[in-house]
C-alpha cells in the first residue's frame, strides 16, 4: 500500500481489522462510515500524514484522536479537528483551518460536538481572513493561533473564552469586540 493515498469505506462496514493500513506511508485520509464501531489495534500505524473523514460524533473520531490522529468532519470539510474530553463532556480542537478566509464564523460545534479550542497555529499566517468570529463555547485561543493574520481587522471574543495565549495574535492589528468583565476583555485591556 505504498502509493496508496485516500481510500473510501464501504458504508455497510462495521469492522476495521488490525493493522489495516500499516505501514501506508503516502495515507492522506481514509473515509471512516459512521456505521463503523469497532477497531483493531494499529489501523493506521506508521502512517505519518494520515486524516480520517468521519463525522465528529461517530466512534471512529474517537478511534483516531484516541490513537493520535486528527479528522475532518464531511459537514464542515473547512477544519481539522482532534476531539477530547474532560469532565464537562466532549469538545473539539480546530488544529487547521483550510476554508477560503473572508469573513468567517468558527461553528459553535461541528455534528453536534462543541468547538472549545482554537489551537496553537490554527490559523496562523492566514492573510485571507478579514474578520472572525468566534462561537461560544469556545474557552481556549491557542499559542499562534491568529499569528500573522494580517488582514485581520475585526475579531469578537465570546465570554466564554477563560484563556488567551500571550502570543495568539502575534504580528496583528485589529479590533477585538469582547464582553465587558469578561477575561478576554482583560486580556485585552493588558495587551493595549
Amino acid at each position: 500500500c505504498a502509493n496508496l493515498e485516500y481510500a473510501v469505506l464501504p458504508e455497510s462496514m462495521t469492522y476495521m481489522g488490525h493493522y489495516e493500513f500499516r505501514n501506508c506511508g503516502n495515507l492522506a485520509m481514509v473515509n471512516i462510515p459512521d456505521s463503523v464501531n469497532t477497531f483493531g489495534s494499529g489501523i493506521f500505524e506508521n502512517c505519518p500524514y494520515f486524516a480520517a473523514l468521519c463525522t465528529a460524533s461517530c466512534d471512529g473520531a474517537d478511534y483516531v484522536t484516541e490513537n493520535g490522529y486528527t479528522f475532518m468532519s464531511p459537514s464542515n470539510p473547512e477544519y481539522l479537528l482532534f476531539k477530547d474530553a474532560d469532565e464537562y463532556g466532549e469538545f473539539l480542537y480546530a488544529v487547521a483551518y483550510f476554508g477560503e478566509g473572508g469573513d468567517i464564523t468558527v461553528p459553535a460545534a461541528v455534528d453536534g460536538v462543541d468547538m472549545g479550542v482554537i489551537y496553537d497555529g490554527c490559523f496562523y499566517g492566514n492573510t485571507s481572513l478579514t474578520s472572525v468570529i468566534i462561537s461560544e463555547p469556545a474557552f481556549y485561543v491557542g499559542s499562534q493561533a491568529f499569528a500573522g493574520c494580517t488582514e485581520m481587522a475585526k475579531i469578537l471574543i465570546p465570554a466564554s473564552v477563560g484563556y488567551i495565549e500571550d502570543d495568539a495574535f502575534e504580528g496583528c492589528d485589529f479590533t477585538a469586540y469582547v464582553y465587558r468583565n469578561t477575561y478576554a476583555h482583560e486580556w485585552c485591556t493588558g495587551k493595549g
